[in-house]
């Protein structure tokens, strides 16, 4: 890789980016951004042209989007406004949510970025006002959480980003 630019995304079609947190790039053609303040996750073509917005609906809806990931045609999406896991349908249809304010397993403080294992289809998030990273099965069952208590070495102090190698 030479670090050199390639290309930026500006659009009058739409699909203006006012603070971007995640980007995902599944490999289905398209790129997936979680925008914070717009409250949605947008959909792009590899050019840069919008093709869809999803804002979540009813239970699922987004108030700050703060990671996006994708799996087996599910969108997971973190929200800090609502400390919850939002997982929608390829069409932004509801499938489920989990999570709420606290300290407990399978509650979160300030969720980041989400992604999840492709192998496995586990699901991690970056919990960061908890300082750790909590590790769900696909439906949204905990599984094992990862903090500082337990790689001391290490530490989290805001975890906000991770990935999984496959």
């Amino acid at each position: 890789l030479s670090g050199n630019y390639v290309n930026q995304w500006v659009t009058s079609q739409g699909g203006q980016l006012s603070y971007p947190e995640q980007v995902a790039v599944p490999g289905d053609g398209y790129i997936y951004v979680a925008d914070a303040a717009q409250a949605l996750v947008l959909k792009f073509q590899t050019n840069g042209t919008l093709n869809n917005s999803f804002p979540g609906t009813g239970l699922g809806t987004l108030v700050n989007p703060t990671g996006v990931a994708l799996y087996s045609n599910n969108i997971y999406i973190t929200d800090q406004g609502t400390n919850q896991v939002v997982v929608l349908n390829s069409a932004g249809g509801l499938i489920r949510t989990w999570g709420s304010y606290g300290a407990g397993n399978g509650q979160f403080v300030d969720p980041e970025e989400i992604t999840v294992d492709q192998a496995t289809g586990n699901i991690y998030v970056a919990d960061s006002g908890n300082a750790r990273v909590q590790e769900f099965g696909s439906t949204g069952n905990f599984i094992n959480q990862f903090t500082g208590a337990v790689y001391s070495q290490i530490g989290f102090g805001d975890p906000a980003g991770m990935f999984v190698k496959d």
